[in-house]
C-alpha cells in the first residue's frame, strides 16, 4: 500500500521566504556581535588595568602578598585583601554545595504526616 507524503505548505516550497527568516538571521548576527563586543570590552579592561598597575607590580614584587599596608612609606601589601576574597569565595562555594543537602534534611522533617492512627498489618 503506497502512501503519498502530504504536500508542503506553499511558504516552504518555491516562492517567498518564510516570514521570520530575515529577522531571525538579523537577531542571530546582532546577538553574536553583542556577545563578542562584551568579550572585547572585558579584554580591554583587563589590559588597561594591568598596564596601569604594572609599576606597582614591579615595585612590590611578591610583596603584594604581604600584610604590610603602610601608605606613608608607599607599601601596599594586599595579602589581607587577597586572603579575605579567597575566604569569602570558599565559604560561598561550600554554602552552595551544602545547601541542597541541608534543605533536604530540614524539609524532610517538616513533611505532613497523615492524621489518625495508622494500622500496620
Amino acid at each position: 500500500m503506497a502512501t503519498d507524503a502530504p504536500a508542503l505548505p506553499a511558504g516552504l516550497t518555491k516562492g517567498k521566504r518564510p516570514p521570520g527568516l530575515i529577522a531571525d538571521r538579523g537577531f542571530r548576527i546582532l546577538a553574536l556581535a553583542a556577545g563578542l563586543m562584551v568579550l572585547v570590552i572585558l579584554a580591554l579592561i583587563a589590559i588597561y588595568t594591568t598596564r596601569e598597575a604594572w609599576p606597582w607590580f614591579s615595585a612590590e614584587g611578591l610583596g603584594i602578598f604581604s600584610d604590610n599596608w603602610d601608605p606613608a612609606h608607599q607599601h601596599f601589601g594586599a595579602g589581607g585583601l587577597i586572603y579575605g576574597t579567597l575566604l569569602v569565595a570558599g565559604v560561598a562555594v561550600q554554602h552552595e554545595r551544602v545547601r541542597p543537602r541541608a534543605a533536604e534534611i530540614l524539609v524532610g522533617g517538616l513533611e505532613p504526616r497523615p492524621a489518625g492512627p495508622q494500622l500496620v498489618y
